[in-house]
């Protein structure tokens, strides 16, 4: 994954400032005996995913592909405590709308107490795209010229509500 700059205990950041982490947890007696009484036809693999929420919904975008292929080239069972009580296996993509419809839902509930601001979706995400891309660009430019990050700055008096 050449996408990733830094790992450190499981977080995870991509070269685009997304972040998330797989977590292993030391497994307790107490957990595992729950775990073999509640589902008996699976084994505890002892790993966590874990993404925010109020993020841009491009940080969905860049993770959740992740935990698909790695779901499907392991074999493995999800279980969801957010949403479904047993694990199972997940179309490709729906955790990532999944999450993406919770995550919106929480920003508008928390927007003006927690004084948010965005910018719109397409626009995030064309910033997020460029970022992604920003090292091949500057590759094929033969290295002449230097490509920045995209930074913004919300104008005076214009917070979005």
């Amino acid at each position: 994954m050449s996408q990733i700059t830094k790992v450190h205990n499981g977080s995870i950041t991509m070269k685009t400032g997304v972040y998330f982490s797989f977590d292993y947890n030391e497994p307790s007696n107490d957990d595992e005996d729950l775990l073999r009484e509640q589902y008996v036809d699976f084994e505890n693999t002892n790993f966590a995913f874990n993404i925010n929420f109020i993020r841009p919904r491009f940080f969905g975008k860049e993770c959740f592909p992740i935990v698909d292929k790695m779901s499907e080239d392991l074999n493995l069972f999800i279980f969801n405590p957010q949403n479904e009580c047993e694990p199972k296996k997940y179309a490709i993509g729906h955790l990532e709308g999944e999450w993406a419809e919770t995550n919106f839902s929480l920003a508008m509930r928390n927007f003006k107490e927690f004084e948010l601001c965005y910018l719109e979706s397409e626009k995030s995400d064309n910033s997020w795209i460029f970022n992604l891309n920003r090292k091949r660009l500057q590759e094929s430019l033969w290295g002449q010229l230097f490509c920045s990050w995209n930074f913004l700055r919300e104008e005076e008096g214009n917070k979005s509500s």
